[in-house]
């Protein structure tokens, strides 16, 4: 599974108020065919997956 740096940290306040400054990676999953949410065909729909950065 790919993983992508998240962009924009600003809903992870909790983790932010304990430890500081927050670098997060996020796990990104395929469809049931193997195909990435950026890739042509991508089975699911949209909202099934919240990006939290670029490829």
């Amino acid at each position: 599974m790919p993983v992508i740096a998240v962009a924009d940290t600003s809903d992870l306040t909790a983790v932010e108020a304990i430890y500081g400054g927050v670098h997060a990676l996020q796990i990104v999953w395929t469809d049931s065919n193997g195909r990435l949410p950026w890739e042509p065909g991508y089975a699911n729909s949209p909202g099934s997956q919240r990006l939290l950065g670029s490829h």
